[in-house]
């Protein structure tokens, strides 16, 4: 039977809902640095954009299995495909069984039809298991094969730079902030003023002081600008004017004694 524009649209749909269902929850753990980055990534155009990327033919079979293995994913625990969160089973042994079972078939999957959109959606979607089931190493790498695997310059691009962002952030800001701004610069992307934003702060956190200033200042110059018209959140803005305003207060570095002649 001939698939619908409609069915191609639902294949994406549940690629994608994994990964935006645990970008929620980690958003309600961490609301100060969320609230201003996932009203880009959440927003309907990232949908759009992914529907576009994988409605080609040649990608359905790669769809088809990652969708699968997400929608029985969340059966296994105790949820259907139609809502964002579900109870954990009461056995902790099972809970913990069936993340790595689905993690391993996800990763299969994915393995399976590598370099293509949905391969990417469904790493993203291992990389969220392997991080409940405390393998960080393993988020990290599935997430850096995301970002190779997603097509450039894409919105789901754009999704697992932030992921892994997020990951790297307790162990390395500088990293963190550099695939921040890779996010931050992809145009398709709706939350990539946001993350530019987070990719000054995490540059401030890294002790990048200078590298910080130049990105606030390329965020408020685009602002003034009228470009996209979104500024940093009001917290991210404050402690980028105080670095701001600490670095212009610093005495200049004291210039090297000449040397004696000799």
């Amino acid at each position: 039977m001939a698939r619908t524009q409609h069915d191609a649209a639902t294949e994406t749909l549940h690629e994608i809902d994994g990964f935006f269902d645990r970008i929620a929850n980690w958003a309600a753990a961490n609301q100060p640095v969320a609230w201003g980055l996932l009203a880009g990534i959440l927003g309907v155009t990232l949908i759009v954009s992914v529907v576009g990327v994988v409605r080609d033919s040649s990608r359905k079979a790669a769809s088809e299995a990652v969708g699968e293995a997400q929608t029985d994913y969340l059966e296994a625990m105790g949820a259907n495909s139609f809502v964002a969160s579900f109870a954990e089973p009461a056995n902790p042994e099972t809970a913990r069984a069936t993340r790595e079972e689905y993690a391993a078939r996800l990763a299969a999957a994915a393995d399976a039809h590598a370099g293509t959109a949905p391969a990417a959606a469904g790493r993203i979607e291992e990389a969220g298991i392997l991080g409940e089931l405390g393998d960080e190493e393993g988020a990290i790498a599935a997430l850096r094969t995301a970002v190779e695997e997603a097509p450039a310059g894409s919105a789901l691009q754009g999704v697992a730079l932030v992921d892994l962002a997020v990951r790297l952030e307790e162990t390395s800001p500088a990293d963190a902030s550099r695939a921040y701004e890779r996010a931050g610069r992809i145009d398709d992307f709706p939350g990539a003023p946001a993350a530019l934003a987070h990719a000054a702060r995490t540059a401030l956190d890294a002790g990048e002081t200078a590298r910080a200033l130049a990105l606030f200042d390329e965020i408020e110059s685009a602002a003034d600008d009228g470009g996209n018209g979104i500024t940093a959140p009001p917290f991210i803005a404050a402690r980028l004017r105080e670095a701001r305003a600490a670095a212009a207060a610093a005495p200049p570095a004291a210039a090297a004694a000449p040397t004696p002649p000799e």
